[in-house]
């Protein structure tokens, strides 16, 4: 009887510890994909309340009609603006750049006003990940 209760136990721990193993993986896997997830949705449907939760509390914005560095709700502010101007765009992200503690997104953005070159830089402090920087150019 005893040695089929420390079997059950043995099984149970080792299940436990595949469960963590995994979810440390999947919570790796989602610094790598949720984030700019989470962006192209938010530019998609031109929703900056949805992107001013991924900024910092100091976001350098950069677009074709002028740059600056922003609070977050005056961050908030400008690319709503940005978005509404530029309503029903399309993002396509082009590649990512990783160095330590951040993650540089390069993405193609398509309107009816023509194309854009938007880079995101994403800083990661601890377990958070937060938009330090947008770049948005017109494309040549």
């Amino acid at each position: 009887m005893k040695k089929r209760v420390r079997y059950i136990v043995r099984q149970m721990l080792l299940m436990l510890l595949i469960a963590f193993v995994y979810t440390v993986d999947g919570l790796g896997q989602a610094w790598n994909y949720s984030l700019p997830v989470d962006v192209k949705h938010s530019i998609e449907k031109s929703d900056a309340s949805k992107l001013s939760t991924l900024l910092a509390e100091t976001v350098e914005i950069s677009l074709p009609t002028g740059s600056g560095i922003y609070g977050r709700r005056q961050a908030e502010m400008v690319m709503a603006d940005y978005l509404h101007q530029h309503r029903g765009v399309q993002m396509t992200v082009q590649r990512e750049e990783k160095a330590e503690g951040s993650t540089r997104t390069i993405s193609l953005l398509n309107d009816s006003k023509g194309q854009m070159t938007m880079t995101i830089l994403f800083m990661q402090t601890g377990a958070v990940s937060q938009i330090k920087q947008i770049r948005i150019e017109n494309r040549k």
